[in-house]
């Protein structure tokens, strides 16, 4: 286990050995998602795995495609990684 992984599961537990992760995804991982009853599952920002995929050739609609078939579209049990638009709200402002 990498010092990464060896850091979640002094916070998380076992759980961090069946949580699934793509370490060809590394650089897209923002977090950890937990709710009352659940195992923990990653989590990755869909515009970093998009970047990504056109960082190793594909074109835009290339990537994308990729992703919505590959990525999200292959189902991989209970604590599959969870992919999110990260937004940002600006408070104080109209």
């Amino acid at each position: 286990m990498n010092e990464f992984l060896e850091g979640l599961a002094m916070i998380y537990g076992d759980d961090v050995g069946t949580m699934m992760m793509d370490v060809t995804l590394d650089e897209a991982f923002i977090g950890i998602a937990t709710t009352f009853g659940e195992k923990i599952r990653a989590v990755y920002d869909i515009s970093r795995v998009i970047d990504l995929l056109q960082r190793q050739g594909m074109s835009y609609e290339e990537a994308e495609e990729y992703f919505d078939y590959k990525i999200v579209g292959s189902y991989e049990g209970e604590q599959a990684p969870i992919f999110m638009h990260t937004m940002f709200l600006h408070h104080g402002q109209n």
